[in-house]
């Protein structure tokens, strides 16, 4: 894996929709992650290392760590890639946007806190079930640990 100086990290991600994280290995490294359409988990994918980091135009974003937890939440969300009161949570936060839409209006701030509020929700409970499945880029307690925890 090649070497970018200044480089901080952990760092997210939004890379043609799709979220993306890049995490420090102990040896100094780095590893990039990519959620996947299938399944929702972290899938290794060093080979995008250089497409993020110096993509141009309008196809990839530096993301805050909340910004990274909605984006990712929406991603699974679009595809379907959860069951059980995941799913149902996905449901009730597309409802609320559909809603809104179909009124020809934007969420109002209460939608959008409770909306927030569900994708954070979704991420850890997501998150904790990959770690439990052994998925070593599950990482639950993101926002708690950069400070987005609202």
């Amino acid at each position: 894996m090649p070497e970018y100086p200044g480089l901080v990290l952990p760092s997210y991600h939004e890379h043609y929709g799709a979220p993306v994280k890049i995490l420090a290995t102990p040896d100094g490294g780095m590893v990039v992650w990519r959620a996947s359409s299938e399944t929702g988990a972290w899938e290794r994918r060093d080979d995008l290392a250089g497409d993020v980091l110096f993509a141009r135009g309008e196809d990839s974003y530096v993301r805050t760590p909340q910004a990274f937890v909605e984006t990712t939440e929406q991603w699974r969300a679009r595809w379907k890639v959860a069951d059980g009161a995941v799913a149902a949570l996905y449901e009730t936060a597309d409802a609320l946007r559909a809603t809104a839409r179909d009124e020809g209006r934007a969420l109002t701030p209460a939608e959008v806190a409770l909306i927030r509020g569900i994708w954070r929700r979704t991420y850890r409970m997501v998150e904790e079930r990959l770690r439990a499945e052994g998925n070593p880029a599950a990482d639950p307690d993101l926002l708690e640990r950069e400070g987005g925890a609202a």
